[in-house]
Parts: C-alpha cells; sequence; structure tokens
C-alpha cells in the first residue's frame, strides 16, 4: 500500500513478528528506504506501541498511520 501526503511518497506494510508476538504497521520513505514509523501490537504483552526513528514527521501522516492502523489491524490483542 502506498500514501502521498505533502508531495511525498510512503510505502505501507503490515507485517507480523513471531519473536515480538505481534502484528504492525511499519510506514516507509520510499525516497530514502528507511523506517520512519511502527505501530506495533504485541499480543503477549497486550500492549500497542508507536515508534518513529524520525524527529520531524508530518502529523497528517501520523494521524493517516494510526487510522490505517485501527481498520486494518486493530486493537483486540489475540491469544
Amino acid at each position: 500500500m502506498e500514501l502521498k501526503i505533502d508531495n511525498k511518497d510512503y510505502k505501507l506494510i503490515i507485517a507480523s513478528n513471531i519473536i515480538r508476538d505481534g502484528i504492525g504497521l511499519e510506514i516507509w520513505d520510499t525516497e530514502t528506504g528507511k523506517l520512519i514509523i511502527e505501530i506495533f501490537r504485541a499480543d503477549s504483552d497486550r500492549r500497542i506501541d508507536f515508534y518513529t526513528e524520525k524527529i520531524t514527521v508530518p502529523i497528517e501522516l501520523i494521524e493517516k498511520s494510526i487510522e490505517i492502523f485501527n481498520k486494518r489491524i486493530g486493537k483486540e490483542f489475540q491469544k
């Protein structure tokens, strides 16, 4: 899935992680190839974390990331 905000392209990936026991949404900067945002639902820890490596991120990207996370992954923890 791709997203464009302020004429900048981002790639969105939904990825599960067996080691961390959960699933997350990753937002990649297509220009630099770097992961800039991750929202991860850790099912065994029953927590949701937001991570960003970049200091400045457009608020629209954060809002859209949370919206997509809620629609595609959700906040219901798996057993």
